[in-house]
C-alpha cells in the first residue's frame, strides 16, 4: 500500500512541476484547483473519522482529526478562491488597456 501512496504522490508532484515549468503560475493554480476539487469530492464521498493515532498516510503527523468537515471546507474555499482568481485575471486580460490607442476607423 505504501508503494501506491508514494507512487501517486510522485505522479502528482511531477504534474505540478510540469505545470509550473510549462504554464507558470496559471498552470500551478490550475493544478491546485483540480487537486482541491478532487480531494473535496473524495472526502465528501468517503467521510472518515481519524483516531488518536493521527493520519496514517502522513508519518510524523501526530495531530488527530475528529473528522473531515473542516478539511472539506478549506478545500472547497481554496478551490473557489482559485477559480475566482482565474475569472478576475481573465477579465483583466481581456479588458481595454490603459494608454492604448483606439482602433482606427476606416472610411466606408
Amino acid at each position: 500500500m505504501a508503494v501506491a501512496v508514494f507512487g501517486s504522490r510522485s505522479v502528482a508532484i511531477a504534474f505540478l512541476v510540469y505545470d509550473l515549468l510549462e504554464l507558470g503560475s496559471l498552470g500551478t493554480r490550475r493544478f491546485l484547483t483540480v487537486r482541491d476539487g478532487v480531494a473535496f469530492m473524495l472526502l465528501t464521498a468517503y467521510p472518515r473519522t481519524f483516531g488518536g493515532a493521527g493520519v496514517p498516510a502522513v508519518p510524523g503527523f501526530g495531530a488527530a482529526a475528529a473528522g473531515t468537515d473542516a478539511l472539506r471546507l478549506v478545500l472547497l474555499l481554496g478551490g473557489v478562491a482559485l477559480v475566482a482568481g482565474f475569472a478576475l485575471e481573465a477579465v483583466a486580460r481581456t479588458g481595454p488597456r490603459q494608454g492604448a490607442a483606439p482602433p482606427a476607423e476606416t472610411p466606408p
